[in-house]
This record gives C-alpha cells, structure tokens and sequence, in this order.
C-alpha cells in the first residue's frame, strides 16, 4: 500500500477517541475497572520475562519468531523469542523463552524500537529523554545474518529532526523518541513529547545514510507514545500517561480510536498485533518493562472476538 505524506496527514486529521477500557490478566496485577458500562478487552494470558530482559523496549514479529531488545544501559543484544502461548512444548520456563541472542557489532545508547521489511530488521537507537543527543541513529542489518547469528553487514542511517534547534538537558521537550514503523521504503518516527502528551510524526528515507527527519503532522493522543505497529493497513501505538495510565490506539487509516488500559504498574513498551490465517484471530500483543510491583513480560490479548 503506498502511503503519501498527504495521504498520511489525512489519516492522522480524521481521529476519534473513544471512552475507557478495562483489562484482565492472569498475573499479579492491580487492575481497577474504570467504566463499569466499557466494553472490556481481555488478556488472555501473561508471561514473565527472565531477568536478563527486565528493560525490555520493542517488540516485532518476523521470520517465526517475536524480536526484542533492552534499553540504553544494556548490552547490545538482539533476541530472538519463541512465542511462549504457541511453543508451549519449547517453553517450559522463562528462560526458555530466548530462542537467538544475538551479540551486534554496535553500540547501545538508547535502543527504543524494532522494525522490519522482508529483507531487513531496524533497531533505532534514538531514546532521547534529555533532548539533547545528535547522534540519532537506526542500525540495519540483514534478516539471513541475523538469524545465521553471522552478521556482516551493517548499515546506519544518521538523523536529526528538522525542527529541533535547541539541545541543552531538559525534562520538557518534543524531541524523544521510541516508535518507528516502516511502510514501502519510508520509515515513520513517532515521537515521545515530554512536554504536552502529543506526538509529532517524521518521514526518513529507508536506505539514505544522513538524513534530516521530515516533520509531517503533529497529533494529540494525551499519552506518550512508546511503539508502534503496521499490519493491515492498520496502525497501532502503545503508550502511557503521567499517571502511569496504559493506552492502546488504532486506526484502519479512515477512523481510528485510542482506548484506556489500567494496567498499574506496568509500562507498555512493544507492541506488535498478528492475524491468524486460518481464523482471522487478530491478537495483539504487549511488552512491559519491570516495575517495582510488576515483572517483565509479554502479555496477549485477542482484538476481534
């Protein structure tokens, strides 16, 4: 499906949103119903990370398996995971999980997203909490490396944002970042504004080495947005408020709808939905990094019943 900026800047005009939602999870979790007349979505299932992947920040699904990898202060590993509610035969516990690891030839700053087409997987390290870095980057590296754990071939894609001209630490900026998703060969930023719960939506070229990141729209979800996902024609974002509130929007490019999560004390950080062939199922599934209360791990969650 080719998208147009202005294709693009039409979706976003045309958004609605819509009242709370309340979840379930089978897990230790502090869940209050915010709307007892809301149309509740249920997670059908949880699973908890092992320790080595407590700061987990992404999520995608390619070639069999989901994808993830840990912020800025951790290695610079990609992992490969089976899908612990399918391979239940291959996950017996939560170490069973990680199915690759994979060492990259790169550094960690800030990894804040994961994206793919059918020849590469993107890693973007442009977390950006103080406002202040100019070395914003996304890697690239070959599916067939990746998955042979034999990586060759590295290319980076440098960027800034073109409306950023102030770079002093601050708390209150527009210019994180932890949501990219990629539709033909254009990259699509969203941003993470500190300072007023919007996100700005930037274009890069996919195969351009530097680059000045294209701002084409800025919208008002009233949450910060930490990923992102395409499947369908359907775009999806994940994010949460000050409060520490979880939300979960999507769109089918005509009318889109942003719903409420109370999901305390997690902090949404993947997303990543999937349809099954044979029975249309759309499930939709979440990370969240460890929280005082709350372990790491992946939740489920069926969109359609």
């Amino acid at each position: 499906m080719l998208v147009t900026k202005q294709y693009f800047r039409k979706v976003f005009s045309v958004l609605m949103v819509l009242g709370s939602i309340n979840l379930w999870a089978q897990t230790n979790l502090n869940i209050r119903n915010l709307n007892e007349n809301s149309k509740c979505l249920v997670v059908d299932t949880f699973f908890e990370f092992p320790k080595e992947l407590q700061e987990t920040s992404a999520l995608i699904y390619t070639h069999g398996y989901f994808w993830t990898v840990n912020d800025g202060g951790n290695d610079p590993i990609l992992y490969a995971l089976y899908n612990p509610f399918k391979e239940t035969r291959l996950v017996q516990n939560k170490k069973d999980v990680i199915a690759l690891k994979i060492n990259l030839p790169v550094s960690n700053v800030d990894y804040e997203a994961l994206a793919s087409d059918s020849e590469y997987i993107y890693i973007g390290d442009f977390g950006n909490n103080l406002g202040s870095r100019k070395d914003l980057r996304i890697y690239v590296f070959k599916i067939k490396e990746v998955l042979a754990n034999n990586i060759q071939y590295v290319d980076t894609i440098h960027f800034e944002f073109e409306d950023q001209t102030e770079f002093k630490p601050r708390r209150l900026h527009a210019f994180d970042c932890e949501s990219m998703v990629i539709i033909d060969q254009t990259i699509y930023l969203f941003s993470k504004n500190w300072n007023n719960l919007k996100t700005n939506v930037y274009t890069l070229k996919n195969r351009i080495k530097y680059q000045k990141a294209s701002k084409i729209i800025s919208w008002d979800p009233h949450f910060y947005v930490t990923d992102a996902c395409f499947v369908g024609g359907t775009i999806f974002l994940s994010g949460y408020n000050y409060l520490g509130n979880q939300f979960l929007y999507r769109s089918n490019w005509k009318k889109g709808k942003t719903s409420k999560i109370d999901l305390k004390p997690a902090q949404i950080e993947g997303i990543c939905v999937l349809q099954e062939i044979k029975t249309g199922e759309l499930s939709c599934y979440l990370t969240t990094e460890k929280r005082k209360s709350q372990p790491a791990g992946i939740f489920k969650l069926v969109l359609n019943r």
